[in-house]
């Protein structure tokens, strides 16, 4: 099933959270700030062969566009995991 695509290689991964009331690594952030830490995590993830996980609610398409991979959660439940197309 879609949960083996899920499943974490051997990479390391790092989760990311800004705190406990607002999990959002982007939350409070004008658009150009999120886009340079969106930037970041791409390239720390490219250059320390990193896995990293993020809540981002709401994104602008040029951060969208930064993801490769999408879990997508509707009411608690799972709507799509997949590639960022």
């Amino acid at each position: 099933g879609g949960a083996s695509a899920w499943q974490l290689p051997s990479s390391r991964s790092l989760w990311l959270s800004s705190s406990t009331r607002s999990p959002e690594v982007t939350s409070g952030l004008d658009a150009a700030s999120a886009a340079a830490i969106s930037t970041l995590m791409q390239d720390l993830a490219k250059t320390q062969d990193l896995i990293i996980i993020c809540t981002i609610h709401q994104p602008s398409a040029k951060v969208f566009k930064g993801f490769d991979g999408l879990l997508l959660l509707a009411m608690g439940r799972l709507a799509y995991a997949g590639k960022v197309a």
